[in-house]
């Protein structure tokens, strides 16, 4: 199905997306726990923001790109599955 393959093909991207936020927000949050308060903790607290961000983009592609082939009423129903927490997204 074109929906499906859609979304597998933007797993790869998406699952980076979120390590890359995880992974700077444990960042940030050890550099706190043991306080070091320097340059490295100044610049870093930016960026889990700035990764989830890039993380909701490509969601949102993703959302439209398979939606994007759908009827209206389809698209409804898929919008109600996710509102739901029936589908995962």
């Amino acid at each position: 199905m074109a929906i499906e393959r859609l979304y597998e093909d933007s797993l790869p991207a998406r699952r980076h997306a979120g390590e890359e936020a995880v992974a700077l927000t444990a960042r940030v949050e050890t550099l706190i726990r043991f306080g070091l308060y320097d340059d490295e903790l100044s610049h870093l607290t930016g960026e889990p923001v700035k990764a989830r961000s890039v993380q909701w983009e490509l969601r949102r592609q993703m959302l439209e790109r398979t939606a994007r082939p759908l009827s209206p009423q389809q698209r409804e129903t898929l919008t109600g599955f996710i509102a739901e927490k029936r589908v995962m997204e």
